[in-house]
């Protein structure tokens, strides 16, 4: 996972050696919006969000996401410095997600609205696929 330097994120994330990756839907799309454009060094984006700490389903101390429909939990294996961003690699201690959001072994991404981001405020849903 890729974080700038200067985030707050990689401090933490450097201070505790773990990370968890949440999986929001479409749904959570103007909370995912306010946490990326506001630090956890300034607000409280729990508070501010309306979204819930709940504990890591294993070993981590790190709350993960209760309104994100999937979840990863790693811990962190090496930090390595690219440009303004630190490309931190894990290993994944546990995952999970809503059942119902799979078919056939993958996610069923008309019904799970993952979100795509672009880049700066650009963001797009999921949508129709064709397997090969």
């Amino acid at each position: 996972m890729a974080v700038g330097k200067e985030r707050f994120s990689a401090e933490l994330i450097k201070g505790s050696g773990e990370f968890i990756v949440n999986i929001p839907d479409w749904d959570l799309m103007e909370q995912v919006l306010y946490c990326g454009t506001h630090s956890g060094r300034d607000v409280d984006k729990f508070k501010e969000t309306k979204l819930t700490p709940e504990k890591a389903g294993k070993l981590l101390k790190t709350p993960k996401i209760k309104e994100c429909i999937g979840s990863i939990e790693c811990s962190v294996i090496d930090g390595i410095e690219i440009g303004d961003h630190i490309l931190f690699s894990g290993e994944v201690l546990y995952a999970e997600a809503e059942e119902d959001l799979f078919k056939d072994g993958v996610w069923d991404i008309e019904k799970a609205g993952l979100i795509y981001h672009l880049g700066e405020k650009c963001f797009m849903k999921s949508s129709p696929f064709t397997k090969v």
